[in-house]
Formats: C-alpha cells, sequence, structure tokens
C-alpha cells in the first residue's frame, strides 16, 4: 500500500510506495483529474490502487456519471508532442482483452505509430495476470 504521503494541498496529494511516487491533482476548472507518475520499476500495481482511489471518489463523493477516462500517448510525450493524442480507456481495455500488443497512435493521420500497449497502459500487465 501507500508507503508515505508526502504532501497534501487542496486540490492535490503526493503519494510514495516502493514502486514510485505519484502526484494525483484535481483540476477544478476543467473538471478534471491529473495523474502523474515516477518509476524506475513497472508501476502496474502503484496504478491500480492509485486509478482505484480516483474511481472511488468519482463514483462515491462527487456522484459523476458518464464519466470520460483517457490515456496520454506515450509515443506523443517521449517526443514531446504538443497537444498529445489520447487513447480512452475502454479502447485501451479492449485492446488488451484481444490480446493486442499495440495501438496506433492518430496524431499524425496520414502516417499512423504503432505504440506499445504496456509503455501506454502499466496496467495491462495486472490484468493480463487477473484474466489468466
Amino acid at each position: 500500500m501507500i508507503s508515505e504521503v508526502k504532501s497534501i494541498w487542496r486540490y492535490g496529494c503526493m503519494i510514495s510506495t516502493k514502486e514510485g511516487t505519484a502526484l494525483i491533482q484535481e483540476l477544478p476548472l476543467r473538471r478534471c483529474f491529473h495523474l502523474s507518475m515516477r518509476s524506475l520499476r513497472n508501476a502496474s500495481l502503484l496504478l491500480t490502487m492509485i486509478t482505484g482511489v480516483l474511481q472511488q471518489l468519482l463514483d462515491n463523493w462527487y456522484k459523476c456519471q458518464n464519466v470520460k477516462q483517457f490515456v496520454l500517448c506515450s509515443h506523443c510525450i517521449y517526443h514531446e508532442l504538443f497537444d498529445p493524442w489520447l487513447f480512452t480507456k475502454d479502447e485501451c481495455e479492449q485492446a488488451m482483452f484481444e490480446e493486442k500488443f499495440f495501438l496506433y497512435c492518430g496524431k499524425n493521420l496520414k502516417q499512423p505509430v504503432q505504440v506499445n500497449l504496456e509503455l501506454l497502459v502499466p496496467l495491462a500487465e495486472a490484468l493480463q495476470q487477473i484474466q489468466d
């Protein structure tokens, strides 16, 4: 579980585990949460825990319905592209269940780039273990 809460403020917190560190911020004007993670190892357990916490907040505190969840394209982030491509959470989960190993970044529609699903969603490994 969480080994240390590094800092808490009105719209966020920074937590630390053995796997890495995560910054969770609520952006009230944009009506969204922003999650940043740093890890030297596979952070699938940390990501699973954090997404569970966020889902509980959305369901039980904010009473949100029809929440849209997106995953930033790792290719766009690596190449520091402005306005990175967004994959839907459903799109990523569907690819995992169909045992696809990649999705296509749609930033450049003329020449889509393959994006490794495990780089895109570290949670893929954890979900695969649950399926087996």
